[in-house]
């Protein structure tokens, strides 16, 4: 979804001269406010277990990792066995995010459809080749899968550029705004083991996410759901920044009493899920909002000075 966003939202101002470093700080803006309180929860969470004795970090890799992670940077591990972002696992998505649009920003002028096809082609094999040699898609949040992340990021973000520039025709507005959402639940919720797994999750990142992706973007929705499905875009960010760090204090506040979390399942993780979106629909409102246009202001005003 990331490629078809940035090519929406910035191909034609990238024609009109939008420059690269004025790109990146623009994504700055939009990533570090939220990924900051992301971190800080994180970090919390990590030097109180730490300081307890139940840490997964000694005290020098703690301290890098909180140190790094203020600053977005992912925290070195020289044994390969560590999460690039220990005290805010989302981090290490935004890492490859920022990657893939470095890339995308430097070539895009050459990147017609004809090469994003075939460059789409090559990544889906080399994926394919991923999901076999780790057995898994999930890749890329660990140092020892840095580079299936690396793949993994390199098909989906321009497999959406592709959509985005090949797009389906416009669908009048309606009720099937709901299919792709109800879609993309129901594969989620597929349970299944071993090969068939893997089989089934490279089938879902090749073929089925980006149909549901395709559809999703030639549906327009009714007067009645578009409010519901703005809203809940516009915390989805604040969501996925916090949920990570919220849910690693829960798990360890439950297993410093001795508990597991399995112990309260399923009603726990249906609170804390509450709780998550709730503290994401405040955070986006009155915290995220507000500190991404007081740092467009300061944008503005740097400009007209320099100017």
């Amino acid at each position: 979804m990331s490629g078809f966003v940035i090519a929406h939202a910035y191909e034609g101002r990238f024609k009109s001269g939008l420059g690269t470093a004025e790109f990146f700080w623009i994504r700055f803006v939009r990533f570090y406010p939220l990924f900051l309180v992301g971190t800080v929860i994180g970090s919390i969470s990590a030097i109180l277990a730490w300081k307890m004795g139940a840490g997964e970090l000694g005290r020098s890799e703690l301290i890098q990792a909180v140190f790094l992670g203020l600053f977005m940077l992912p925290s070195p591990d020289l044994n390969m066995s560590f999460a690039l972002y220990p005290t805010n696992p989302p981090g290490w998505s935004l890492f490859y995010e920022l990657i893939i649009n470095t890339f995308y920003v430097v070539f895009w002028r050459v990147l017609s459809n004809r090469v994003l096809l075939v460059t789409t082609a090559v990544a889906a094999a080399m994926l394919v080749v991923s999901a076999v040699y780790f057995g898994t898609l999930d890749i890329g949040s660990y140092w020892g899968t840095f580079s299936g992340g690396i793949i993994r990021v390199y098909f989906s973000f321009f497999a959406g550029v592709l959509i985005y520039r090949l797009g389906l025709p416009k669908l009048p507005p309606g009720v099937l705004s709901w299919i792709p959402l109800l879609l993309a639940t129901g594969l989620v919720a597929v349970d299944v083991d071993g090969t068939a797994r893997i089989v089934f999750d490279v089938f879902c990142v090749l073929v089925m996410f980006p149909a549901i992706i395709a559809v999703s973007t030639s549906i327009e929705p009714d007067r009645f759901s578009r409010p519901l499905f703005e809203y809940l875009g516009a915390a989805s960010y604040a969501l996925y920044a916090i949920h990570a760090p919220i849910l690693e204090l829960a798990r360890r506040a439950v297993r410093m009493f001795g508990f597991t979390p399995a112990t309260f399942a399923p009603w726990l993780g249906v609170v804390l899920l509450l709780v998550i979106f709730a503290f994401a629909l405040v955070l986006n409102r009155l915290y995220d909002e507000p500190a991404r246009r007081i740092l467009s202001r300061l944008t503005r005003r740097v400009t007209a000075a320099r100017s």
